[in-house]
C-alpha cells in the first residue's frame, strides 16, 4: 500500500525521470560516435563522450531523486510527514530540470544549434525559483533547506529564515532572468551570476545567525 502511494504522488516525477532512457533507445541509430556532454562558460563544447554516456544524465536524475526522498527517513526530527509533498514538488522541479539538461544534450547530438549555456542558465534559475517557492512549507530537519547551527536549534529561527531565504531565491531569480535578456552572456554575466548564487547562500546564513542571537539576548532562546 506504502508502494502503491509512493507511485501515485511521485508517477510524473518517475516518468520524467525514465523517459530520456527511452529517448535514447529509440534515437540509438542516429547518434554520433563522438556525443557533446560539457559546455564551457563561453558555451562552447569541450567536452565528448561516447553515445553510452548518455545514459549518465537520467542515472544521475534517479539517484538524486532517491537521495532527495530516502535520506530525510532517516533525519532524528523525524518530521518528513509534515512536508512530504513539498519534497515530492522538489523532486520533481529536479526531474524536470535533469530532464532539460538531457533534452539540450540530445539536440546537440542530433546537430540542433543553439546556446546551451543560455538554456542551463536559465534553467538553473527557474529550478531557484520553483525551489524559493516551496522553502516555507519545509520544517525542521537535517537534510533538505537551510541547515545552519542555529535554524536546526530553534524552529521559529528555521521558520524565519525559510521564509526569507524563499523569498530572496523567487524574487532574485526573477530578477536575474530579465537581466539575463538584458545583458551580454560573455564576460559580465557569467560573474553577476557567480556573485548572485553566492548572495543567496549567504543571505539567509547570515540572517539565522543574526534573528538566533537577537532571541537569545531577548531571552526567547535559553543560551
Amino acid at each position: 500500500m506504502k508502494l502503491t502511494a509512493f507511485l501515485k504522488r511521485n508517477w510524473l516525477a518517475l516518468t520524467l525521470a525514465v523517459l530520456p532512457f527511452f529517448i535514447i533507445i529509440a534515437l540509438w541509430d542516429r547518434f554520433p560516435e563522438e556525443i557533446p556532454m560539457h559546455w564551457n562558460a563561453k558555451g562552447e563544447i569541450d567536452g565528448y563522450g561516447s553515445p553510452a554516456s548518455l545514459f549518465l544524465t537520467p542515472v544521475i536524475t534517479l539517484f538524486t531523486m532517491a537521495i532527495v526522498w530516502l535520506v530525510p527517513l532517516l533525519d532524528p526530527k523525524k518530521n518528513v510527514q509534515h512536508f512530504q509533498k513539498t519534497l515530492d514538488m522538489i523532486v520533481l522541479a529536479l526531474a524536470a530540470f535533469f530532464l532539460l539538461v538531457f533534452i539540450g544534450i540530445i539536440s546537440a547530438s542530433l546537430g540542433y544549434e543553439f546556446d546551451m549555456g543560455n538554456v542551463i542558465l536559465s534553467g538553473v534559475l527557474i529550478l531557484f525559483i520553483v525551489l524559493g517557492n516551496y522553502f516555507g512549507k519545509l520544517r525542521p530537519n537535517y537534510f533538505v533547506g537551510i541547515r545552519t547551527p542555529w535554524t536546526l536549534e530553534n524552529e521559529t529561527v528555521w521558520l524565519k529564515t525559510h521564509r526569507l531565504g524563499g523569498k530572496v531565491w523567487v524574487y532574485g531569480s526573477l530578477i536575474m532572468l530579465i537581466a539575463k535578456f538584458l545583458l551580454p552572456m560573455e564576460p559580465f554575466f557569467i560573474f553577476i551570476f557567480i556573485g548572485f548564487t553566492l548572495l543567496i547562500a549567504l543571505i539567509p546564513i547570515v540572517y539565522s545567525y543574526l534573528l538566533y542571537k537577537k532571541m537569545e539576548k531577548e531571552g526567547q532562546i535559553n543560551p
